[in-house]
């Protein structure tokens, strides 16, 4: 088996927008994500953030990707992790890791100085970031439909 981890290509989204959309409409998550949906979401990081978006493959076939921004905060820039997502058929192979090793490599060129994300804590993706050395914090994220 052949992985690489490279850049999001615009014309590859399509593809990742399937694996997407099955990751994010488990159980865990319990969302209601379509192909058009997922599109959007992953068109709406990309585009602002192609320099953050990587993809890894097996033998040349997209099978996740970890989705990434950059923002000013008042003592430098802070990397954040948008969505990081791998086949359900291909998780616990390692390449979770490599994508957000990447990442982090990536966020450190570009002298970013802390990466921040947010995690379902019920989810095994939580685990697997405590595992990868990222803390609970003071935040809590709040909500409000509308």
């Amino acid at each position: 088996m052949n992985q690489k981890i490279t850049l999001l290509k615009k014309k590859e989204i399509k593809e990742l927008a399937e694996i997407f959309k099955k990751s994010f409409s488990c159980s865990v998550y319990a969302e209601k994500w379509n192909t058009e949906n997922s599109i959007k979401r992953i068109t709406e990081v990309f585009e602002k953030n192609k320099e953050y978006c990587f993809i890894a493959k097996i033998d040349e076939q997209i099978i996740g990707a970890i989705l990434c921004s950059a923002y000013q905060h008042y003592n430098g820039k802070i990397g954040f992790i948008e969505e990081l997502f791998i086949s359900s058929k291909l998780q616990s192979k390692g390449l979770g890791t490599k994508l957000i090793e990447k990442a982090e490599q990536n966020f450190k060129q570009k002298r970013i100085i802390k990466t921040v994300l947010l995690a379902h804590t019920k989810a095994s993706a939580f685990k697997f970031y405590k595992k990868k050395g990222y803390q609970e914090n003071y935040l809590v994220q709040l909500e409000k439909e509308l």
